[in-house]
């Protein structure tokens, strides 16, 4: 994220920003809430400031991911189940429809491929 900071992000820039949340959220630095909050403000960033501006508060990642990122599809899911469940769950909370509980449903799946995989 050492583009310009007005320049608009892309979903790339989103998913390097989710995966790096995630591995804050994976070594303890925030908490579930904090991730969940977080993520939505990543879905919801505009440009490079407002994703720079969550990890103010983060340490740097520790360098750069290997090449071959082949073997992280389940880690990327566990990033989608998760964003899954939370708007499935704020949805559900917010206005009481039970059509979006699928999307809990479809998280928990993917969560337990990625536990059984590792």
């Amino acid at each position: 994220m050492n583009e310009s900071p007005h320049i608009r992000v892309s979903a790339a820039d989103r998913e390097r920003a989710m995966t790096e949340l995630a591995h804050h959220f994976s070594t303890g630095r925030i908490s579930l809430a904090e991730f969940d909050a977080r993520s939505i403000q990543v879905l919801h960033a505009e440009n490079h400031d407002q994703l720079a501006d969550l990890f103010t508060d983060l340490p740097a990642p520790p360098g750069q991911p290997p090449e071959d990122r082949s073997a992280d599809w389940p880690f990327h899911l566990l990033v989608r189940a998760a964003a899954a469940t939370a708007v499935g769950l704020f949805f559900w909370f917010a206005f009481g429809h039970t059509m979006w509980l699928p999307l809990v449903g479809c998280a928990l799946v993917g969560v337990a491929v990625w536990v059984s995989s590792r």
